[in-house]
């Protein structure tokens, strides 16, 4: 647990070649209003997809995060980790999907897809620790807790 508070807790870097700014409905700082962020996001990779968002789900789960009842956010943070949009751009080694899909993102993606959790499709369980998780995760970068316009 205190790898992990160590590894949430670190600052967000600033723009990279690999990053863009992008405006999302979020919490600048404890005890902030609900109100319009910029965050920095990832380039699409080889395997990732942007989603752009019609729809998001935020629950109670979200209401915590976005207080620091648990301790652990770190702001900006943008709530919500359930939605559903349509596929915007994918990267080169994407099959599944492509641009124009309707698509969902669940409140957990991503994985190493070779251990034997992932094979069997509990890639919540990754054994490499490689799943990101929507509420706050920062380890990959992935999401700034919830999502933007796009994802």
């Amino acid at each position: 647990a205190t790898k992990i508070m160590q590894e949430i807790s670190k600052p967000i870097p600033p723009v990279s070649e690999n990053e863009y700014e992008e405006k999302a409905w979020g919490i600048q700082s404890q005890g902030g209003p609900f109100d319009l962020v910029t965050i920095n996001r990832p380039k699409v990779g080889d395997f990732d997809v942007k989603l752009d968002i019609h729809f998001c789900g935020v629950c109670h789960t979200d209401v915590h995060i976005g207080q620091n009842h648990l301790g652990v956010t770190m702001f900006p943070v943008v709530p919500g980790h359930e939605m559903v949009g349509v596929v915007s751009e994918v990267g080169a080694k994407v099959t599944k999907v492509k641009v124009g899909d309707k698509a969902g993102i669940g409140a957990m993606s991503d994985s190493c897809l070779d251990c034997s959790a992932c094979e069997n499709s509990d890639e919540q369980y990754c054994l490499k620790g490689k799943c990101v998780s929507t509420y706050n995760d920062r380890k990959r970068y992935s999401h700034i807790g919830g999502n933007p316009d796009t994802q």
